[in-house]
């Protein structure tokens, strides 16, 4: 079976075409290196070097297998290359963006599970708005964010997490306040209390959704500071 070192030290005789300078640049004795030389004619069974009394020359066969025989190393190198790119991106920090003030149990239990599936590779957190998520993430300062959702964007791809189920903030003593499920219509009733434009975006733009199934003209009474 042909090795790399057949290869590797074919490589240095057709290069160097003087068997001694060969085996001193493999840094073997010239006999091996010749028995392996011819080991590989052997193997291929084909004379890939012609040789004359105090001269060398490379057959037609030994010119092919010398340009294959460099382009297989340049290939083995690029992969080594590769491979250790990989590694060291593995190795490197998970970059998360948490906006639009998502603190809330599923997040944890995110993190959580990424310690037990890959507890070699640290994570790191950064708070920011929207926005900065967005241009982050284009940047590729970020590796993933989690949001309430960013505005459409083709270099962007957004896929769902987790859903939660709309809940209903009320003050003690609403006419609505004791019911267990409240109807959406009966809820836009009344004056509501907007999310912030900025700091939460995607939230906003999520109640809009559900608020313009039953109504354009919602009655707002202000916007949350946070």
């Amino acid at each position: 079976m042909i090795e790399l070192r057949h290869l590797r030290y074919f490589i240095a005789v057709a290069e160097d075409l003087n068997f001694r300078r060969a085996a001193e640049r493999v840094h073997i004795d010239q006999t091996p290196l010749s028995r392996t030389v011819r080991d590989l004619e052997d193997q291929l069974g084909v004379q890939l070097f012609v040789r004359a009394p105090r001269k060398l020359h490379l057959t037609p066969a030994g010119l092919r297998l010398l340009q294959d025989a460099r382009k297989i190393f340049i290939r083995i190198e690029r992969t080594y290359r590769a491979v250790r790119e990989t590694d060291a991106r593995f190795r490197a920090p998970l970059r998360i963006g948490v906006a639009d003030g998502i603190a809330q149990p599923k997040l944890s239990e995110c993190m959580v599970r990424w310690r037990e599936v890959a507890p070699e590779i640290p994570l790191e957190l950064t708070e920011m708005r929207a926005s900065e998520l967005a241009d982050a993430l284009q940047r590729e300062e970020l590796d993933a964010g989690f949001s309430f959702g960013l505005p459409d964007d083709e270099a962007l791809a957004q896929q769902p997490a987790w859903s939660y189920p709309v809940m209903a903030l009320l003050p003690i003593g609403h006419e609505l306040a004791g019911q267990s499920v409240l109807p959406i219509a009966d809820v836009l009733a009344f004056p509501l209390l907007s999310c912030h434009a900025e700091r939460q975006p995607g939230l906003l733009r999520q109640m809009q959704v559900i608020v313009d199934r039953y109504t354009s003209t919602p009655t707002l009474s202000g916007e949350a500071c946070t």
